[in-house]
């Protein structure tokens, strides 16, 4: 499982490289996702709540869904439950689908969470 570093009200980008079964997902595959979310510490952080913060058309053709972390209202939502979920919905998949899990760490200046 791949380990993510976020800075609570920093302006973080992270890149996350899409594709299944071992192939990058096409651009006409990138363009036909409708919602992206990341749940977080039994808390969901989508599209829809935060447009600005994710973005999956700029890097369509390099297959990869941009997050910025700092546009999304964290809260005190802190734990050392670090497991995290990135989930994609599309037109066919309008409950979602798991598209992969990490670790996150939430740091605020010196501290982690």
């Amino acid at each position: 499982m791949e380990t993510m570093t976020v800075w609570k009200d920093r302006n973080n980008i992270s890149y996350f490289e899409l594709s299944k079964q071992g192939e990058l997902l096409t651009a006409i595959e990138m363009s036909a996702i409708t919602k992206a979310e990341i749940k977080y510490n039994d808390l969901y952080y989508n599209s829809d709540d935060y447009p600005t913060a994710f973005d999956w058309i700029t890097l369509e053709s390099e297959s990869k869904l941009i997050v910025k972390f700092g546009l999304i209202d964290l809260g005190d939502n802190l734990s050392k439950d670090r497991k995290a979920e990135l989930i994609i919905y599309d037109a066919v998949n309008t409950d979602g689908v798991v598209w992969n899990q990490f670790t996150m760490i939430i740091k605020i200046d010196a501290e982690v969470f």
